[in-house]
This record gives C-alpha cells, structure tokens and sequence, in this order.
C-alpha cells in the first residue's frame, strides 16, 4: 500500500539524507521494530528545516503536527495483515531527502510437542519463546513474534516452516505525482531496497521500467538508495515506472505521476458556414482548446456572446470541444455581420459571419405626383424580403407604357432611385409605371399634366364687382412674366376698371331733389404668382401683392352744376383662377378682392374692399 502524505519526527532511528540533496532529512521510530497485533502504531519523528512530505510502502501515516523549530512528529499505522515485512519510509522536501526502513514484526501461536518435562519452547533466531507447559494432549500453545525475514523457528531441536509469504524488498518514488499534460518534465526516480531484515541493501539487482518516456540508468547514491532520471514526454493519463529486484519475485513496486489537462493555451473557434441569411433557424459554431503540446483540454468553462441574435448554449462534444448555437434573427437592423467572441480564462477568439437579408419579396415606391411635358420625377424604389430587411438580391427593373424610365440607380442596401421622364406630348390623363425585383412587382399610375412652359403670358377679363350690395361692371388686362426660380413661379401686372353708380331723392323742406352719384376707379397693381396644372388640360393661377387705385367720383344734386373729384389711394389685391387648355389658349374663371384705400373726397370716402367675380381669356404669347 502506498501513501503520500506530509510528516514529521523527532529523534529514534538513524536515516541518512540522500547525498544529492543539500539538507540531510533524519527520520526516527519508537519502537523501533513494530509488532503487528491491534492496536499497534509507531511515533514517528523527524528532522527537517521544512514540513516534508512522506511516502510509504506499507501502512499509513496520520496527525502530521509541528514540536517545535524544525521538528516534526506523526503516527504511524501498520497495515492489518499480520505476516512480518518492512515499511519503507521516504520523506523529502525542496531541499532534502531522507529515508528510514521500520521492520514490522508479525505474530501469532504456534502448537508444539512438549518434551519428557510436559514443557515446550520455540527459538526464532536468537529469540525464545516459552516455556509452556503442555496440555493433555501433549501439546503446548505458544505465543511467538517474527521479525521480518525470518522463515523458520526451532522448538525440541527440530526446524519447522513458518510458512510467512513473500513480500517486497524495494519501494519507488517519484519526485512529482502530477505533471501538465502539455509539459516536458524531467522527474527524479529514487528506488529503496532493503534486505528481508529490513538493512539497506547494497548493490541490489534493480531493474526500472517507464510506460513512457526514457529513463536513465540507476545509480546508486547511498546504500539502498538509487536514482534515475526520468523524462516524461507530454501526454495525457497516467504514466508510471515499476521497479523490481530480479532475485525476488515479490520485490515489485510502482509509483505512478498522473498527467493532468493543462491549462488550455491554444482556442480554436470555428463557424459551419461563411454567410447566414435572416430568419434561417441557427448557425452552429465549435470552439475547441487545446494545451502547449496539442492535447485537448476539457476542463474549461467556455463563454460566447454575440452581437446579434441569441446565443442558445453548448453542447459537448468530443473531448475538449464544445459546439455552440445561435438562433439567426429575423430583422437585420442594419447589421451586415454576426460576431461570434468566445473565450475562457485569458484565451480569447473572434469570428465574423456575413448576414445576408433574403430573397425580395416587397417592392415599395414612393415619390411621384403630375408630371408635365420634359417635367422628369424621381421615385424610390426599397426592395425588402419577408421580415422587411433592405433586399439586394435582385436590383429592380422598371418600364413606363408611355413615359421612359432611366436604369435604377442603388443608393445603399435596398434603395433605388428611380427617374421617370413623361412624354413629350401625350392625350392620355395618365401614364403607368411597372417595377419588378425578384418575384416582386409594382405598379404605379402617374398622372399627366398640362404643359405650361410659356415665359409670357397676357389675358383680358371682364365681369362685376360688388360692395355692400352693390354692383357694377368691370373689366382688365393683364401680363405675366414667368420662369422666375422655376415655370411655376411668376409675377402678373394688370390693369382694372370698375364703377359704380348710384341715385337718390333726397327730401327738403323746399321738396324733393335728386341726387345722382358715380364713382370710377381704375387700379394698376402687381403680384408675384403661381400656376399649377391639375391634370392634362387644367392650371390653377394665384396671386397676391398690390399697386394703386385711381379714385374718381361725379356727384349732381338737382340741376345743379357736377361735382368731379379724383385721388389717388393705396391698393392690395388677392386672386385665384381657374381655367382649361381650349383654342390655344386658357378661358378662366376669376374670383379677386381690391382693397382700395380711403380717398377722402367730398363725395367719395372710406375705404373699401370689392369682389370681382370675372371670365377671361388667356393665352400665351411666347
């Protein structure tokens, strides 16, 4: 039985410390022998400028403890057979070694024939034991005790076998129990041979045999004491080294030296596939350590994160590998990579994955509206797949029935811009778009709308005006100047004449007379404005600014003389028209308010504000 543990002694039985070592190791027992009957055990003390750490062939050592500055004491235990043989005791620290062989005695009865007194004795070497008187029988029971080696015992001048059983004589150490599995270690073997007394043995027939890597020849360094140096290549499980001396077959020993994983110092990540498409299930991925020499590690407490998605955990595989898996979102959010980082302890890799969207299976378009004559739109096209990530597997195509489309121009991930241009003069209301990207289609309806690319434009009108009930005629001309910033952007000057006239009977004392009055304005304002066409054939005009009135007012009370009056006022001017593209040019209807500023004539006061409601023609002139 071999144990390994710390021990400590004081003074008793000489050991000599191993002439390689710079500190000699004393190692002492009381008793010195041990007779193996219950109950026995043996304090051990021991010599050493550190706590050692000891080993034994046979039995055990227990309650380790310090006495004082350099000393040490336990308590050894034998094994529970009770045949004779030899503990091997080893104690060695950094800086010392020593070594102390302990005969353990066995005991027993043995039944013997008396002699003509009816008295027997037993002799085990220069050991006697007895007398004891026999029984009836004429046999005697007697209690004996045989140090090791001994294998016969003399009683009534005969020889008789104690049939004790083979043991071994030799004990082997190694100078590490535990070596990295990644590590090249050059290990000390020391192997202790004693004779069947329990005395070093000199020049012992050893042979040492390694289950791997090479060992030195053995040599002696102090009687019973030989080494040899063992190198271990790096592997992983258990290496050992048996010693046995070729005279005795039961002189066999091992020590073995378990070569444990490594701490890992090499990480392999590894991914199934190079790309990933949104929404398609889980990407598996390995990661794998492995020590300095490229044994594989298992155990490690691995940990990933990703960037995007969710990790789902591991699964084992074989030894030190791992297999991990990630579920593949559906929505991308403008990531174009997976990042997969997994690490343990200070090891760490990174891999990336391209993430694809899917295959386009929605189109959609925005921008549009009227689109005149050489009046080009543009339209933005996104391809998407099924989640609704931007979609680049099929660039879109796009034709007009009427109109012409220009080749899609990419923007970035699923963005197209799209230009349409309208036909140069076409009579349908509308033209029809169709865009096509993968198994995705669209169809836009573009309305056509009225050309109006004139730069002058000049119109004549006429119609009524009213003011608090009353009504009178009028009429104006007007130019437009258009293509400021943009054809739809203008400024109008124009010209109006209105009137109104009114009759009275004023009653006096002297009777009745009539009074008759006319006021005549004629306005001249301008105004920046706005055209825009509502379909093939109709524009929509507005405006607003202002100008001058030229107030006149003719006033005659009876028979006597007229009154004529005139000034001129401020005036501001609001209009919108509304008119159809006929006979080359544009019949419109007007609705305009004049505000015509307070003249402060004698017959004509106050300020003022009428409503022309008038029909007119305009056409362009170039």
């Amino acid at each position: 039985m071999l144990i390994a543990i710390a021990l400590v002694a004081a003074p008793a039985l000489e050991v000599l410390a191993a002439p390689a070592a710079p500190t000699r190791i004393s190692i002492s027992a009381t008793p010195r022998q041990v007779e193996l009957v219950p109950g026995a055990r043996a304090t051990l003390r021991i010599t050493a400028p550190e706590m050692p750490l000891l080993t034994v062939n046979v039995g055990q050592i227990e309650k380790l403890r310090s006495i004082g500055q350099g000393a040490f004491e336990a308590t050894y235990l034998p094994p529970r057979e009770t045949y004779p043989q030899v503990a091997i005791i080893v104690a060695t620290s950094a800086r010392g070694q020593g070594w102390l062989s302990l005969p353990l005695a066995g005991t027993g009865e043995v039944s013997v024939k008396a002699d003509a007194r009816g008295v027997a004795t037993v002799s085990i070497g220069n050991q006697r034991f007895g007398p004891q008187r026999a029984g009836a029988d004429g046999r005697a029971l007697i209690r004996i005790v045989v140090p090791p080696g001994s294998r016969e015992a003399v009683s009534g001048g005969k020889k008789m076998n104690l049939n004790t059983p083979d043991v071994s004589h030799v004990y082997v150490t190694s100078s590490r129990a535990n070596v990295a599995a990644d590590e090249s270690a050059p290990l000390l073997v020391r192997a202790f041979a004693v004779t069947p007394q329990g005395k070093p043995r000199r020049s012992a027939p050893l042979e040492l045999e390694a289950s791997s890597g090479k060992l030195s020849v053995a040599r002696e360094t102090e009687p019973g004491v030989y080494e040899s140096r063992w190198t271990l290549p790096p592997g992983v499980g258990a290496a050992s080294v048996e010693a046995r001396l070729t005279d005795e077959m039961a002189s066999v020993s091992r020590t073995a030296v378990q070569r444990d994983p490594a701490k890992p110092r090499r990480l392999k990540l590894e991914v199934d596939r190079a790309t990933v498409t949104a929404g398609e299930g889980t990407l598996d991925f390995s990661l794998s350590f492995e020590d300095g020499a490229g044994n594989p590690v298992d155990d490690v407490n691995p940990r990933a994160t990703t960037s995007i998605g969710t990790f789902l955990g591991w699964t084992r595989g074989t030894p030190g590998r791992w297999m991990g898996h990630v579920s593949i979102p559906e929505r991308l959010d403008g990531d174009n990579k997976l990042v997969i980082v997994a690490s343990a302890d200070d090891l760490l890799q990174r891999r990336e994955v391209k993430l694809l969207p899917g295959p386009t299976a929605e189109l959609t378009v925005n921008g549009g509206g009227g689109a005149g004559n050489g009046s080009p739109i543009t339209l933005s096209v996104a391809t998407l797949d099924r989640f609704g990530n931007p979609s680049d597997d099929s660039p879109p195509e796009a034709r007009a029935t009427l109109g012409k489309v220009d080749r899609p121009v990419r923007q970035r991930a699923g963005l197209y811009r799209v230009q349409y241009h309208p036909p140069a003069s076409a009579t349908a209301a509308r033209d029809e778009i169709t865009i096509r990207a993968g198994r995705a289609e669209r169809v836009m309806r573009v309305p056509l709308r009225a050309p109006v690319d004139s730069r002058l434009a000049i119109a004549v009108k006429g119609g009524a005006a009213g003011r608090s009930g009353a009504f009178g005629p009028a009429a104006g001309a007007e130019a437009a100047l258009w293509g400021l910033g943009s054809n739809r952007f203008g400024l109008v000057l124009e010209g109006t004449w209105f009137s109104f006239a009114q009759d009275n009977t004023l009653s006096t004392p002297s009777g009745p007379f009539a009074l008759s009055s006319k006021a005549s304005y004629l306005a001249f304002t301008g105004a920046p404005a706005w055209r825009q066409p509502l379909g093939r054939r109709t524009v929509l005009w507005a405006s607003i600014g202002g100008g001058v009135v030229r107030a006149q007012s003719s006033s005659r009370l009876g028979g006597q003389p007229t009154i004529d009056e005139v000034r001129w006022v401020a005036a501001g001017t609001a209009a919108v028209s509304l008119g159809a593209r006929m006979w080359g040019g544009y019949p419109f209807l007007e609705v305009r308010a004049l505000y015509v500023g307070d003249p402060g004539l004698a017959g004509l006061s106050g300020s003022f504000t009428p409503i022309f409601l008038q029909l007119g023609y305009r056409f362009d002139a170039f």
